[in-house]
């Protein structure tokens, strides 16, 4: 197979893995060797799993590279192999797990998916089929929380199970006990003893001739599975080397020998710290990969120790292509990624993640410098998900494409971090790239309505730019334009404004009238006006960018359907509904075929056209409208979303109106409106006044 077909494999293997997102890696299985040392842990967790009683939700807890999540996968192994549905879930920052239990929601059917509550209550109310749920790097007991309090109150993604139906692993690093959790057992997952450590040695290197050089390897390496395995594949890889150059191959006291001559008087052999027990060994793993490994081996592994934490995945971030134009051997990705999983540094040649312990001590290894900052900023501007689009603009508001900017996301943000506290003074062009490519992922967090989440990353791609660029540079005033699209999104209806407005006007003096990011903020400008009843001026501005779009990019370019949409609405608002409604359906059907039923303008054009009709009083035409949209939406964004529920309380209304109203249900929805977008947002407010005034005329999205 050439590297050409190997890549191509790896991007489809890595597209299948996006959409399996709860899929627990059983594939690992296959070549995880015996768990030594760890038979008895996993024989209560199996036990536990089987009890229909006793505890249900287990913390394994221990030093990072103790074997937390081997346990938990084979586990997980035996309880797929039972027939149990198995649910693998990460916890590596607030994004991911809200995303991943979003989708377990949808798993088992929850249509509150955002709602931890609700998830929970589904999962302890499943009586038909037992079920795992393994929650991975939570080192963060207040993301587990999700904002609820205190994780032991248990309102959070983690709560207490109360179906004997049920179990959870949660892996994590720390044990607070300081704020200890009364619904979880906490089990240790410590250091190996010497004969379970030099078991771990005799799966990678034959060790019966060198059982007391074993033991005391064991001893220096403190135990620690993971750097014995590496300790035990760098032995095995250095003999095969020496068999193949037909010398003496390398003996166990050889290897002592040599990390003990790398001893600092810093970190004595007795160390507490976890530190002491990889650094030896791994800096004759980097001695070895560099002498014998393919030349792209060790400048792969650092990139992958800078990047941001969580997968990365070939074919998108890493490519052949993109490692050529960093000046890299992209020829060598597949074997060089052979190479890192023979060592057993990366489980996953698709989607490669090294382990915490290895990223942190490859990154100590090899600390961050200015040189590498252009070689980052390249790998994540010109990765596939930015820049493979038909016409080269990214499109993160597109829903079927939110997974390849989840797994984006930590390496934009963590480029940005990199730059901005630690390669200041780098070239304008690195740091333009650089915030391109977060601004476009925030933008996909603010599209999923995370505004707080959005809100705080734009803070931080801001700071970089008004540092490094400059308050004028095209790049500062694209970032604070998706600010103040967040203040838009959240009801801040008059500081939105005064933002598209200073940002319209730097925009004109600099770039020029015609430039489209120019006519960009003039048409959110409009939105506001409309927004603040202001609606002369609001349809001078909608007519005025109508009319430069048209020109700049033609009469079916997304955005130029998007300021027709905005004129539809007005009219909507203003009361002439019979010529909106034409507007709706001739926009409707454009946007149909251009962007296809599902993509979220369409929509919001559908949405609009259900108000209009039900404005008129044409009730059972704008119900059939509003069903249909509601059922997208809640496949699409979830229901928490606020156009979700938006579009839900609109149709309770309209089915209130027919004598079918649900006050439980639209009392819930306002509710949710309150904690996703506030009391004072004005569609919260709105539909607690059309809830009061039953008479109201809905008004547009």
């Amino acid at each position: 197979m050439t590297p050409a077909d190997r890549s191509a494999n790896a991007v489809r293997d890595d597209q299948r893995a996006v959409r399996a997102t709860l899929q627990a890696p059983l594939g690992r299985l296959a070549s995880q060797q015996s768990l030594h040392g760890r038979s008895d842990l996993i024989e209560r967790l199996w036990a536990a799993v089987l009890d229909t009683g006793g505890d249900r939700v287990h913390l394994l807890h221990g030093l990072s590279g103790s074997g937390k999540t081997a346990v938990a996968l084979t586990v997980a192994g035996r309880a797929d192999a039972a027939g149990l549905d198995v649910w693998w879930v990460r916890a590596d920052d607030a994004l991911t797990l809200q995303e991943h239990m979003r989708a377990l929601g949808k798993e088992v059917g929850v249509s509150e998916t955002d709602s931890p509550h609700s998830l929970w209550k589904a999962l302890n109310a499943r009586r038909d089929d037992r079920w795992l749920l393994v929650i991975d790097n939570a080192d963060d007991h207040e993301v587990l929380a999700a904002g609820t309090g205190r994780l032991a109150d248990g309102c959070g993604w983690v709560q207490p199970c109360r179906s004997g139906h049920g179990t959870v692993l949660v892996l994590s690093r720390y044990l607070d006990e300081q704020a200890p959790v009364g619904w979880w057992r906490a089990h240790p997952v410590g250091r190996l003893d010497r004969a379970a450590g030099i078991e771990t040695l005799a799966d990678h290197v034959e060790v019966d001739t060198e059982l007391d050089a074993a033991g005391q390897l064991v001893d220096r390496l403190g135990g620690l599975p993971l750097a014995l395995r590496l300790a035990g594949a760098l032995l095995h890889q250095a003999r095969r080397q020496a068999l193949a150059e037909r010398r003496p191959p390398p003996t166990i006291a050889d290897y002592l020998a040599d990390i003990g001559a790398r001893l600092r008087l810093e970190d004595p052999p007795d160390s507490p710290g976890v530190r002491v027990y990889i650094d030896r060994p791994w800096s004759v793993a980097i001695e070895f990969l560099e002498r014998h490994a393919p030349p792209l081996t060790v400048p792969l592994l650092r990139l992958l120790a800078h990047l941001g934490p969580g997968p990365v995945p070939v074919g998108d971030i890493l490519s052949p292509a993109a490692l050529d134009r960093i000046g890299l051997h992209g020829e060598q990705l597949l074997d060089a990624l052979d190479a890192l999983k023979a060592m057993s540094l990366v489980d996953d040649d698709c989607r490669p993640a090294l382990h915490p312990l290895v990223r942190d001590t490859t990154a100590r290894r090899f600390p961050p410098s200015a040189a590498d900052a252009a070689d980052l900023v390249s790998l994540v501007r010109h990765c596939r998900t930015l820049s493979d689009r038909p016409d080269d603009t990214p499109t993160p508001e597109d829903v079927n494409v939110w997974p390849d900017w989840l797994l984006l996301t930590p390496h934009a943000m963590r480029v940005v971090d990199l730059l901005l506290d630690e390669w200041p003074g780098q070239p304008a062009g690195v740091v333009r790239d650089a915030c391109y490519a977060a601004d476009y992922v925030v933008r996909s967090i603010q599209a999923r309505g995370l505004y707080d989440t959005a809100d705080a990353a734009l803070a931080r791609i801001e700071a970089l730019a008004v540092r490094d660029l400059g308050p004028d540079d095209f790049e500062t005033l694209r970032c604070r334009h998706i600010r103040a699209i967040v203040l838009h999104a959240r009801g801040q209806i008059a500081e939105a404004y005064a933002a598209y407005d200073e940002i319209y006007r730097a925009r004109e003096r600099l770039f020029g009238a015609d430039n489209p990011e120019t006519v960009r903020s003039r048409h959110y400008r409009a939105m506001t006006l409309h927004t603040l009843g202001r609606h002369d001026e609001a349809r001078a501005e909608y007519e005025a960018v109508l009319a430069d779009r048209v020109r700049i990019a033609g009469p079916d370019q997304r955005h130029t359907l998007a300021t027709e949409h905005n004129i539809a609405r007005l009219l909507h608002d203003t009361g002439r509904l019979g010529e909106a409604e034409v507007r709706y359906r001739d926009l409707l059907a454009r946007q149909s075929r251009l962007m296809g039923p599902d993509y979220r303008h369409t929509l919001a054009t559908r949405h609009n056209l259900a108000l209009c009709l039900h404005a008129q009083g044409r009730l059972e035409a704008a119900e059939h409208e509003y069903r249909q949209v509601l059922d997208i939406e809640l496949e699409l964004l979830g229901p928490r979303h606020p156009e979700t529920l938006l579009t839900r309380a609109n149709l309770l209304l309209l089915q209130s109106a027919c004598g079918r109203g649900d006050e439980a249900a639209l009392d819930e929805v306002y509710r949710q409106q309150c904690e996703v977008l506030g009391r004072e947002h004005h569609e919260t407010r709105a539909t607690r006044s059309r809830q009061t005034n039953r008479g109201t005329r809905p008004g547009p999205l």
